[in-house]
């Protein structure tokens, strides 16, 4: 065996050394797509143009005061029971019914929502989705709530709109803008561009025009430009299925989520194979991209190997406040602590930190240290250099901690 293998001290010892569905009554779900279905297929149609534009408008004050009640925070959790992702989404009855994004529930496995005054509902049932458009309804069990109107004036580029969110977190955030453009329609979908800031959090909060009506859910924005934002069309929303609903757990099955325990690496040393196994889970392969990395949980330990300069091991951390990441790097075979490299980066790719070589009783490990300030999806990339002498992979574990 041409490496030293590291087995004086474990990095357990390491880490604790080193700091069935219910629609709403009366069927207004029902009602409120059959009217957006009637408005898509026949634009203009319900929308009342009798009186001026500014007559029965609002203030920025009224519409605040109004709309607050009717818009939630929902927070998602992983198949652990961890936080997941935070988002917003709001009530179109008085059942408890939430209209969101679909990215905002994606991926998790249960999920709960927070009205303005403090009352926490789990999500009992999503009612219907779909993926293309972002779209998602839910059943929660609050009843008696206030909830948005569907649209009758026309959306118009110049308009005054506002939205209402849970913008980084920082829950009931209020905004203001115009409309850029009325319709965009980009990849089939239909969306209405704002100049109104949104962050991450406001992910399926509403688009509020001066009347009080919801016209739009934002969506997203453009990183590289000046308030680019673009919320899905209302009018969207007609386009879903709510024939077939199903649970948040069914949903995140259905989709290809696991809870079972990850297949051991394999290794031809029965010592290194041991050392591998004593971990909470291994790298799943092929987690080479940010589009399949593997998930990371906060405070688990992972096992992974980098076999050769080829091989790019990608796990994916989810923040859903300002937090500070401290993870820790071990390798089996002392050499490979030379030659590891190991980084954190945002989902554009943007390195934020390296790990560093640090010395603990003669041994070498490798420690990373990050503050995140937004919330967002973050990556450990792992990998050699070119220059890698060994046959062997670099067999490692890491811990991360926020």
């Amino acid at each position: 065996m041409k490496k030293i293998m590291i087995l004086a001290v474990s990095l357990s010892l390491m880490l604790c050394l080193i700091p069935g569905h219910v629609f709403a009554s009366g069927n207004l779900i029902e009602d409120w797509l059959g009217k957006l279905q009637g408005i898509a297929s026949n634009p203009g149609s319900g929308y009342s143009e009798e009186a001026p534009k500014e007559e029965g408008a609002y203030s920025a004050k009224q519409l605040y005061e109004m709309t607050a009640p009717k818009v939630v925070e929902i927070t998602t959790y992983d198949v652990y029971g961890e936080p997941f992702a935070r988002g917003s989404g709001f009530f179109i009855d008085d059942q408890g019914t939430v209209v969101t994004n679909y990215h905002v529930i994606e991926d998790s496995c249960s999920a709960e929502v927070q009205t303005s005054t403090g009352e926490i509902s789990e999500v009992k049932r999503v009612l219907g989705y779909d993926k293309e458009i972002d779209l998602a309804i839910l059943n929660t069990g609050i009843t008696g709530n206030p909830f948005l109107q569907m649209p009758e004036h026309p959306v118009s580029t110049g308009d005054t709109i506002y939205t209402l969110g849970s913008a980084l977190g920082l829950t009931g955030t209020f905004s203001d803008g115009l409309v850029a453009t009325a319709s965009r329609v980009i990849d089939g979908v239909d969306y209405i561009q704002i100049t109104a800031p949104i962050s991450h959090g406001n992910s399926g909060g509403p688009l509020i025009n001066i009347y009080g009506e919801v016209i739009g859910i934002n969506t997203m924005g453009m990183d590289d430009g000046q308030n680019i934002n673009f919320s899905v069309n209302i009018n969207e929303l007609a386009k879903l299925d709510i024939t077939r609903p199903v649970t948040m757990e069914d949903l995140y099955y259905q989709n290809g989520g696991s809870d079972t325990p990850q297949t051991p690496i394999a290794s031809d040393s029965s010592e290194a194979s041991e050392w591998l196994a004593n971990t909470d889970h291994t790298e799943i392969e092929s987690n080479d991209s940010f589009d399949w990395a593997d998930t990371l949980r906060n405070e688990y330990t992972m096992a992974g190997s980098v076999e050769g300069k080829e091989d790019f091991d990608y796990f994916r951390i989810y923040v859903i406040d300002s937090t500070t990441v401290d993870i820790l790097f071990a390798t089996y075979y002392e050499e490979d602590a030379e030659y590891l490299i190991a980084g954190l980066v945002d989902s554009e790719g943007n390195i934020l930190e390296y790990a560093q070589p640090e010395e603990y009783e003669d041994t070498t490990y490798l420690s990373l240290k990050a503050d995140i300030e937004a919330p967002g999806t973050y990556y450990v990339v792992v990998c050699v250099p070119d220059e890698y002498p060994y046959e062997e992979p670099a067999y490692y574990k890491l811990n991360a901690v926020w």
